[in-house]
Parts: structure tokens; sequence; C-alpha cells
């Protein structure tokens, strides 16, 4: 078969296999196709929710020549007792959408199988893909597929074989209709069988064959009764010429017959009139929608005892209202929210203004325009689909994420302050931003500069002091208080002038004003904020919660930059980059606000200028700095004669007590050239995980790319030593990865889009697919001699407890679970591959237990501090954040676990690197 044009002759091709048995696996995939040399990788794709296989995946070749032998040699062969289908993969879904070229052949014989019906159609083209219809068992259903490269060939095959006599069949030929649009009939369909309904119980059969006879031959007619024979009301008289059909419909439909106008018309499957009846109702959803669009008000934090008509009574003061309701259970007890529909929506804009934050019996109302489902959904794919920062790169954030963080800051003058980035914890309703007593000063927004609130304190007893004012998260542990302002979640709507007195009353009684007057918004060079804020925004963003992560950011930094060179035009193009990496929603607030923008490029010239005098200070950070994430993905390679094996998340102590003087190079530095790749190389990247969206919310390089990089490295080895010794090495090399904690603390936990659609043992379903993937690609390059660690206590980490630990200090046990049973699978996982790929040595490193042991006994091991780090307060710090100039580190390291939020001390880690030692001899044996 020769290469499609979409492949070029020396680029990677991938093929598509179907109608897959549901037991095999990627390892059984893989075995099957080895014989083709450039074979790099293969994948089932598999429910997301479930695991379970799909039944259909994908190959991967170097070599497209390969690929195309691959289609010749293995397609329509038997695999697992299944005849599988391969083609070339189309990736393009316009293209899958179109069905080009592709036609439906049905009244097959039942001897005509995927191959007879393949070279049935092969004179007419070149086909891409061929398919019989079978049921479990294997056999004909009578109908099937057939896909042409092009809609010219697929017309030559109708237009010859259709009608044709085949094994003594009649075949029918045709353009393939999908299902959906064949479910609607057109305008001028033909059809014989009409439905009548209606009908009195003493109608007989006699009577209507006689009414009906008068139009045309009739083949068969029915009136259907229930058991006892009585007449159901309903019936169905079939033509036998489709215009006679038709004659009957128009002239009986409506008619008396008996005492009752029946109704008489088209029959129609069920599934045709389900679709007729949704077209209907969308029509008539869509039109509501419209006529309501902005007028309808969603209110939550409503008491159970208020009543749907009271709710209607306060709001009616800001308007007319067509509708008030409260949603209650099945039981009729309130679920907290409701709806109150205004006549327009002026109204339900002054209902927001007047009365988000009114103290309502006895409790804040939360109130806002409704907003539909789908529109919600975009606006979280655009919160959070942006990058954000790497925990390491942010002396202001601790755990990025979607919600404000708790805020830590380094001695003043040691480190920049960065731009604030969204954080970890999900702060409860009495700490939300604009949840506040009516003393304290309105939130920040477009408008309001920072610089220009006070910032009071708030001490607390027998702690830190750490206090919220205003939205606003006070930190204090002997180092100078720090501020930190939350991005707004939803951009604030414009507001109109209260200009009735009663609801100006209202305004001033109000527990927390979310909506301020056009006098009290005013910019500084008296432009109101609707005006100043530029046309389009609302275009904006849905251009860019229709866009991907990567083009968000394109958008964003084209309209930037322009504003941005204003300001400072010779350092534009590195203050814009460093502005993309803030939330998408912050950066909507600061292209609406030129006073927050031009404070936001101040900010960011000061961190380049101290950015250039912290690098001469780096060789006194503490070399427990050196990883960002103790846990996150590493690639490590160590080769020549080992006594042992280093664990690359240790310290260099461990390394040297295994003859090791240093570091296997990190790939993408300077140092990772020449002779000292023969040594090995680091691909690591603190940050990254098994899931993809892990690396790309922080900004770490994933999986894939490691693997990308780990074969630029066999490249440049092969060309020192040759491909022979390259190999050799390959093979005796000691591979080390290891994954996953970020995947859950800094990903899963803390984002609404896994954790609410998937539970832990799916996400862990997810994450070890990857793994898998990840070792049988790595398995094809030629390693053999692999080490995965396990997930740690997660619950007993410091940073973990603080931020998920509701105020306790023991280990959250939830999380501990959540990492048992990860591991558990792991281990599982881990011996089914190598089952399926010989010559593995595949070794799982239990991290998990020794550092209980350590936590639950370190008495027994010298310790006396379990749950505070070493480091700063030893709650939270890690990264930037923990140098030698750290305000409250502790002066005796030796006792604790931890040296900061995340990562073991040295004392700890030498105690472990002994306990991971043992477990390793299985890959130098």
């Amino acid at each position: 078969m020769a290469v499609p044009q979409t492949v070029a002759a020396t680029s990677p091709a991938s093929l598509y296999v179907g109608d897959l048995h549901p037991d095999i696996t990627d390892g059984v995939l893989f075995e099957a196709f080895t014989e083709f040399k450039s074979l790099t990788s293969v994948r089932i794709c598999r429910d997301s929710s479930t695991g379970r296989s799909l039944c259909y995946g994908y190959v991967n070749f170097l070599s497209p020549q390969d690929a195309a032998n691959a289609i010749k040699t293995k397609n329509h062969t038997l695999l697992h007792g299944k005849v599988i289908r391969v083609a070339w993969s189309c990736r393009d879904p316009d293209t899958r959408r179109t069905g080009k070229g592709n036609i439906f052949v049905k009244n097959l014989s039942d001897s005509l199988d995927n191959v007879g019906l393949q070279e049935l159609f092969k004179p007419f083209g070149d086909i891409l893909s061929c398919k019989v219809a079978t049921l479990d068992d294997g056999k004909s259903k009578g109908y099937g597929f057939v896909q042409f490269g092009s809609d010219e060939s697929a017309n030559a095959a109708i237009e010859n074989l259709n009608g044709s006599n085949v094994g003594g069949k009649q075949l029918y030929v045709a353009k393939f209709v999908k299902r959906s649009d064949r479910v609607l009939s057109r305008a001028n369909a033909k059809y014989t069988n009409l439905y009548m309904k209606n009908l009195d119980t003493d109608v007989t059969e006699e009577v209507l064959e006689e009414k009906f006879s008068g139009f045309g031959k009739i083949t068969s007619l029915i009136i259907a009764k229930d058991e006892n024979g009585t007449s159901r009301g309903f019936g169905f008289v079939n033509f036998d010429n489709p215009d006679d059909a038709k004659r009957a419909a128009e002239a009986m439909n409506g008619s008396q017959l008996g005492s009752k106008v029946i109704y008489v018309g088209r029959a129609q499957k069920r599934a045709e009139r389900d679709e007729i009846l949704r077209c209907h109702f969308e029509v008539r959803r869509k039109e509501c929608i419209l006529k309501y669009k902005d007028s309808n008000v969603y209110i939550k934090n409503i008491d159970d005892d208020v009543s749907d008509d009271e709710l209607k009574e306060h709001f009616s003061q800001c308007g007319t209202i067509t509708s008030a309701k409260i949603m209650r259970d099945d039981k009729g007890i309130s679920k907290g929210f409701g709806f109150v529909c205004f006549s327009n929506p002026d109204e339900a804009s002054r209902a927001v203004n007047s009365f988000h934050g009114y103290m309502f019996h006895r409790k804040p109302l939360y109130v806002a325009i409704a907003q539909r489902k789908e529109d919600r959904a975009a606006q979280l794919q655009l919160q959070y689909a942006p990058r954000i920062s790497v925990l390491a790169g942010a002396s202001s954030a601790v755990i990025p994420a979607g919600y404000p963080p708790y805020y830590y800051t380094a001695p003043s003058g040691l480190l920049p302050q960065a731009p604030s980035r969204p954080g970890l914890m999900y702060q409860p309703l009495g700490m939300r931003p604009g949840w506040r007593g009516n003393t304290l000063p309105p939130p920040i927004g477009p408008g309001f500069p920072t610089a220009s609130l006070p910032m009071p304190r708030v001490p607390l007893e027998g702690r830190h002091d750490r206090g919220r004012i205003n939205g606003h998260i006070i930190v204090q542990g002997g180092a100078p208080s720090a501020t930190y302002i939350p991005h707004l979640q939803q951009p604030i709507q414009p507001v109109s002038v209260i200009k009735d007195p009663s609801l100006q009353r209202i305004a001033q009684h109000r527990y927390a004003p979310s909506g301020r007057s056009r006098e009290m918004s005013k910019l500084p060079g008296g432009s109101d904020t609707a005006e100043a804020r530029p046309q389009g925004t609302e275009m904006l963003s849905s251009l860019l919660a229709a866009a991907s992560p990567d083009k968000q950011k394109q958008i964003l930094g084209e309209r930037l930059y322009p504003l941005v060179q204003k300001h400072k035009p010779d350092l534009v193009a590195k203050i814009t980059g460093m502005l993309l990496e803030m939330d998408n929603s912050e950066l909507l607030l600061l292209l609406e606000s030129p006073e927050s923008l031009a404070a936001k490029v101040e900010e960011a010239v000061q961190v380049l200028k101290l950015s250039k005098s912290k690098a001469s200070n780096q060789a006194a950070l503490h070399p427990n700095f050196l990883s960002a994430e103790v846990y996150g993905t590493l690639i490590a390679l160590f080769y020549g004669s080992l006594s042992g094996w280093p664990d690359p998340c240790l310290d260099q102590s461990k390394s040297e007590l295994l003859g090791f003087t240093s570091y296997q190079p990190a790939y993408l530095s300077q140092v990772a050239a020449g002779k000292n790749l023969l040594n090995g190389a680091n691909f690591a990247s603190g940050g990254s995980g098994f899931y993809l969206g892990t690396a790309i919310s922080y900004g770490a390089v994933s999986l894939p790319q490691q693997l990308n990089y780990y074969k630029e490295w066999q490249s440049k080895v092969a060309t020192q030593v040759g491909s022979s010794k390259a190999n050799a090495i390959y093979s005796g090399a000691i591979h080390i990865l290891s994954a996953g904690s970020s995947d859950f603390l800094q990903n899963y936990y803390i984002n609404p889009l896994l954790n609410q659609h998937y539970t832990p043992n799916q996400f862990s379903e997810i994450l070890l697919q990857s793994y898998s993937s990840f070792i049988q690609n790595l398995y094809v390059l030629g390693a053999r001699r692999v080490g995965v660690t396990s997930l740690p206590p997660m619950g007993c980490l410091p940073a973990a407890i603080t931020v998920f630990g509701l105020g306790s200090n023991q280990c959250v046990e939830r999380l501990n679970d959540d990492a048992a049973s990860f591991n558990s699978k792991l281990n599982s996982t881990s011996q089914n591959l190598k089952t399926q790929l010989p010559g593995l040595k595949l070794v799982v490193f239990d991290i998990y237990q020794p550092l209980m042991d350590l936590v639950m006994n370190p008495a027994n091991y010298g310790f006396f501090e379990t749950r505070r780090a070493c480091c700063g307060t030893g709650t939270l710090e890690t990264s930037f954040l923990c140098n030698s100039r750290s305000v409250g580190t502790c002066s005796n390291a030796t006792g604790y676990v931890f040296w900061d939020g995340f990562h073991p001390s040295e004392a700890a880690n030498t105690i472990l690197a002994g306990d991971l030692l043992g477990q390793g001899f299985d890959l130098i044996s």
C-alpha cells in the first residue's frame, strides 16, 4: 500500500488499530507489531473513568514505509481471536466528520468477510478502511463500510456496484450518512406506513379499512389492543404505494371518526420522535434564554426558613418579578439557593448591586446574574487552563493553584517580590474576598491601585500572626509582614446609580457590598470604570475561552505588548513575558486598568533589578534547595561498574556513599557535553508528573519531552562510542523515575476540574496508564534496568498537613490512603510490565514505609520533630523561601525529619538512602 500524501516519506507515521479484544494491553499490542524495527510506541485508548479498553488504539513508527508494510501485513489478521483493522491514523476531526470517501454497503452475503469486501471494492481506488459489521459470535450482520481515499473513488464504486448481484444477493451501495442525519427524514421522504390515534374504543379494523381503502391498496391494518382485547385508541395502516399513503394522511388527519377527531400521520420510530421533540425543546429553550438573558438572578446562602413568597417580596423592591423559586430536595427541604427572574436586565443588575452580601434572615446573601452551565464551564476553563508558575520560581507563592495562597515572604532585600500567583487554599465562606465587615475599605479592583489601601494587622495569640483582612492574607513569623491581594474570580459588572432612596438605605446596611455607585468607581483620571474598560472585553473573554492554553497566552501577549511598551520600551519583551506567567483572569484586569498595569510593570522592573544581584548570592543557598520538589519527575541514568545505586532524589552525601563524587549532569546544562554524558544524564524537572496537565500547569518538562531529550542523548552517546557500545550502555544503565506527588498535591487535590470529575482511584488509573506507556517507550529505546519510586506518605508532609489538615497537627489520613492505594496499583502494573516486556528489570522503590517509620517513630532514629520542618515556620515554605538567610530556620536540623514543607532533611535522607539501597540490588545483578 502506498504511503498517503498526508504522511511525509521521512516523517514519523501513526496507525489506527481497531476492533481489538477488550483484554488486549499495550504490551500485547506492542508484541504484535514488534517485527517492524522502527516501531516507537503503542497506546490502547481507554475510558477515562473506568480505565476499560475502548477496543482501539494507535501504533507509531519512525518509518512511514514500515507503517505501510504493517497495514499490508497486519490488517484483517487475528489477535486474541478477533480480526483487527489497521489503517492510517486520521487525527483531524474535521476530516473524520465530513465522511469523505465513506460508503455504506448492505445486503451482504453471510460468506463475505473483511478481506472479501476489500477485494470487491479494491478496483475503484485506494481503500483506507474496510469493515463488515459482525455479531459477538463473529457472524455477519449483512452490512459494512468502505472508506476510500477520495470521493471520486467512492462515487465510482457506488455507480458500478449498487444493485449488482454478489453471492446471490443484490447489493445496496450508497454514501454513508451519519446516524444524527438519518434520524430526521427529509420533507420529500416517501413512506407507506401511517399512524392513527385518538380512536374511539368502538371503532373496529373493518371500519378503518372501509375508510382508508378508498385511497389505494392496503397491505396491512391493525388496532393496538390490551390483554383484554380492548382498543388502546391507536393503530397503523400500511399502503402499497407511497403516494396513496400521503393522500390518505392529508385527507384523514383531523377528520371526525365516531365521536372523536382522529390524528393520521407518517409512522415514526421512537428515535425520530425523540429527536423531533428534542429539537422543538431546544428551540424553545433558546428562545427562553434570549428572552430572560441577564434578567435571571442566582441567589445562594439562603436561610432554610425563607419561603418563595418571602424571597419574592424581598427582591420586589428592585423591580417587577416574573418568577421566584427556592430549590428544594425531594423532602421539601431548602437546598440553600434559588432564582429570581425580573422583567428586564436593569432590574436584575439593580438586585445584584443592592442585595449581594445583604444580611437576610441572619445570613449574608450571595447574589449574581445566573449563568448557564456551559458558560460556567467556559469560565472555569479560562481560569484553570493557563500555566501556573513553577513553585521554585515565585517567592511570593508557596503552592500554586486556583485559589489565593497563604503568603510567606523572604527577608526584605534578599529575594525579589515576584508577581502574585494563584495559590492552594480554598477559602472558607468567612474568609473569602467580599465577605467582610462594613467598616473595612472596599476590595481591590480596576481603578483601585494596591498601594493606596491601608493594611491593618490582626495579631493572634499562641501562634504566628495570621489573619485575613478584607480579602488579604497577613502572615508573620519573625519576618516583616506582607500582604497578598487575591485576583478577582469574576469580572466586576458595570453598575448603575441607585436612585431609589430605599435602595440606597439597603446599600448602606449591606454586610458585604459588592457593587459601588458610579461616584465611588471613578478612576483617578476622572473616567468611569465601565467607560474606561476597553471595548471588546467580553469578546476577548469569549475568544480566550474557545482557545487552547498556548493560544490564550498569545492572544493576551499581543494585547499587553503595546501597553507595556508605552511604559518600558527597552524591557518590553521581558516584562510582557513575566506578566504572561500570571493567571489569565488577572491579565484581563490589567488590560482593563491602566493604573494596575503600570504598578505591575514597575514591580516587574524591580524584580529584574534584584535578579541581577540575586545570582551572586546563589552560592549561599542551602544545599537542599537543589530540587524544587523532592518527589518531582526524574529520569537519571548511571553507568559503569556499580556496587549499588544512588537515589537522585537524595542529597550529595548519599551519592558519595556509592562512590559518586557528583550528581549526574542535567541534560540541558552546559556541563552535559562530551565525555560527561557517558557517566549519565539527568532529565528531571521539578513539578512535573505522570499527568501531562501537571507539567503544563507548572512550566515543567513533561515526561514525553523528557523522553525526546533521552533520544537526543542516545544520539550523542552513539556518536562518541559507536552504535554497538551505545546499545550496551543503554541496556546496562540504571534508569530512575520518580513522579506522582506533584500530580496529587499540586494538581488533583487543588484543581476542581480534576477532583470533581475523577475519584482518587480513577485519577490513579490515569497516572498509571501514563506510567505504563512511558516504561514501554523507554523499553523500545533500549532501557532494560528501570527503578521507579512509590509515593511517599503525602499526608505526613508538613505542607500537606498545613493545607489539608483542617487545623490538625496529625497526618492527613485520606492523603496517605490515596498514596497507599496508588502504590499498590503501581506494584501490580509494574509486575504486568515485567511479564509483557522480556528482559526488563523493573524495581519499585518503596519510599512510603521508610518515611512513615521516621514520622511515626522519630525517637528510634534520633529525631525529635516531625510536624514542623527546619526551614522558616516549618509549616509550608519550600524552594526559594528556604535558604541560608531565612528567618526562623532551626539551628539543629539533624533533629528534624523534614528540611522544609516537602523535603526530608539530610539526616533523614541518610537513613532513607540505606533503606532504598537494599531494594535496588536487582538492578545491578
